[in-house]
């Protein structure tokens, strides 16, 4: 794929995301696919393949927050086959409180 193609395809999942439609995301992952969440948190450490994001984290994570909750890319960054998403993360807690978070 393209440089522009590439940004697309991440333009478009973002867009998907952010209406809590998590299936291009999962799609285009890698069966070996590795996310990691650097800290000390709750949420810290490695989730591997498919599977193991969709249900140890994005499931309980999203589950944390009540409907509607957004995340707004405010710059992607696409260089041949790397592509760099800077969102920001915006939703209620089940318990009331406002979450904003910035991701890379």
């Amino acid at each position: 794929m393209t440089t522009s193609e590439n940004k697309i395809l991440v333009q478009n999942i973002m867009a998907a995301r952010s209406r809590r439609d998590n299936a291009p995301f999962i799609a285009a992952m890698a069966d070996d696919f590795v996310w990691r969440i650097i800290g000390s948190t709750a949420w810290s450490g490695e989730y591997v393949g498919k599977a193991d994001v969709r249900e140890r984290l994005l499931k309980p994570l999203y589950e944390q927050f009540t409907a509607p909750s957004s995340i707004t890319p405010t710059r992607i960054l696409a260089d041949g086959d790397h592509v760099v998403v800077e969102c920001h993360g915006d939703a209620t807690t089940v318990s009331g409180e406002h979450y904003a978070n910035t991701y890379c």
